[in-house]
């Protein structure tokens, strides 16, 4: 970004260089203002994905939780089918069928913890990518702010020195005006009609003065 420029001092300022300086001041705020804003969304930005990347981690927490439990599901029923294996003196027909039911049992449990496993690995996926994608944007939303945070810098700077401008546009407007009024009374022209249009020229100032005082 180019840095603003404060326009060189011109000594025959007119009433239309004032107003021109007025109308960038104006322009400068506005846009010190919209870039403000644009820096307090960008912020709301970073402040969303971070709550968004908490989220994701809770939920892998808790595929990570279901994973330990059906692990213990399978302990449990290896458990089970070794007792049975065990019990083999009993009566060969029905170890043979309380067998089976524990091996089908295993097998379902083998499938449950696969299909776990499928879920976990797909979460994980997932959350590496969402972080990613979320540390991306992280880290563009902070250079944003820092192009920001400088585009205000400068904005500011605009503003002292276009401000620091007009006042002393100002008073060289005002020390003019006084010195036409004391060379006129020495050459004997102060009237009547030089004090209307003195006057004149005070309420005409009037208004770009307090133009300054709000913008200040």
């Amino acid at each position: 970004m180019s840095h603003p420029t404060v326009p060189p001092e011109n000594p025959n300022a007119t009433a239309e260089d004032y107003a021109d300086l007025r109308r960038r001041l104006i322009a400068s705020n506005n846009a010190l203002n919209l870039t403000g804003a644009a820096l307090n969304r960008a912020r709301t930005q970073v402040v969303q994905l971070e709550h968004r990347a908490t989220f994701l981690a809770t939920q892998a927490t808790r595929a990570e939780t279901n994973l330990v439990r059906a692990a213990g599901d399978r302990n449990r029923a290896q458990t089970e089918l070794n007792a049975a294996r065990a019990a083999l003196e009993a009566p060969e027909a029905e170890a043979r069928l309380a067998l089976a039911g524990l091996e089908q049992e295993m097998r379902e449990s083998a499938r449950n913890v696969q299909r776990l496993n499928d879920a976990w690995a797909e979460v994980m996926r997932n959350l590496h990518h969402r972080i990613d994608y979320y540390m991306r944007r992280l880290g563009q939303s902070q250079a944003e702010n820092g192009r920001l945070d400088q585009t205000i810098e400068e904005l500011q700077l605009y503003v002292y020195l276009l401000k620091k401008k007009v006042r002393k546009l100002e008073g060289e407007e005002v020390e003019d005006a006084v010195l036409s009024k004391v060379r006129r009374r020495e050459e004997g022209d102060d009237d009547d009609g030089g004090d209307e249009d003195d006057a004149g020229a005070g309420a005409g100032g009037a208004p770009f003065e307090r133009t300054i005082l709000t913008l200040t």
